[in-house]
C-alpha cells in the first residue's frame, strides 16, 4: 500500500507542477504519459502540448517528490534521460518538507538570467 501512495504523491507533484508552468506561461503542460518511463518518446516527467514557444522548449522536466533528497544519484539519472532525448537542458523540480526547490546545470542557468 506505501507504494501506491508513494506513486500517487509523486503523481499529483508532477500535475501541480505542471499546472503552475501552464498558468505562467499561459501553454498547456501536463503529465508525461508513463512518467517519462518511455525513454526517447515522451522524456521527462512534463511535456508541453501546445506549440507555441516557452522558456521550457528543449528541456527535460523531471520530478521528484520524496522524503530523502537524493540529488546525485537525480541528476545522473536526468542527464541520462536527457541525453537519451539529444537535450541539453534539463531542471529538477523536488518537492521537500512541503517547500518545492528547482535545480538545473549552471551554463542553462546562466542562459536564463542573461535573457
Amino acid at each position: 500500500m506505501l507504494i501506491k501512495s508513494a506513486r500517487a504523491k509523486g503523481k499529483q507533484f508532477e500535475r501541480d507542477v505542471a499546472e503552475f508552468i501552464t498558468n505562467w506561461t499561459n501553454v498547456k503542460f501536463r503529465r508525461t504519459p508513463c512518467s517519462g518511463g518511455i525513454r526517447g518518446v515522451f522524456p521527462g516527467d512534463i511535456m508541453k502540448m501546445e506549440q507555441k514557444p516557452t522558456i521550457f522548449d528543449d528541456v527535460l522536466l523531471e520530478m521528484k517528490d520524496q522524503n530523502q533528497i537524493s540529488m546525485p544519484t537525480w541528476i545522473k539519472q536526468t542527464e541520462s534521460e536527457a541525453i537519451d532525448a539529444n537535450l541539453t537542458k534539463w531542471l529538477v523540480f523536488f518537492k521537500h518538507k512541503g517547500k518545492i526547490y528547482v535545480t538545473l546545470p549552471m551554463p542553462y542557468f546562466e542562459k536564463l538570467i542573461k535573457g
